[in-house]
């Protein structure tokens, strides 16, 4: 979900949860992880209907996995 460098493997958390990835590049003043930005980005892919692309970037290979969010 959030590339790193290297295209094949994810961003490193650390390195998502500090700046200029982090908080205050995006100008936000509450405290933000790794999962509350999955769980935003996931909440406006169910929000726009896109269910199936939400349950293969998120890594759920049941659809009922991914039910739990609606």
């Amino acid at each position: 979900m959030f590339p790193g460098r290297d295209e094949d493997q994810p961003l490193d958390v650390r390195i998502a949860c500090r700046p200029p990835f982090g908080r205050s590049a995006a100008g936000l003043s509450k405290k933000v992880t790794v999962h509350s930005l999955r769980h935003s980005f996931a909440t406006h892919l169910l929000e726009n209907g896109h269910v199936r692309i939400f349950q293969v970037l998120l890594g759920h290979a049941s659809l009922q996995s991914t039910a739990r969010y609606t």
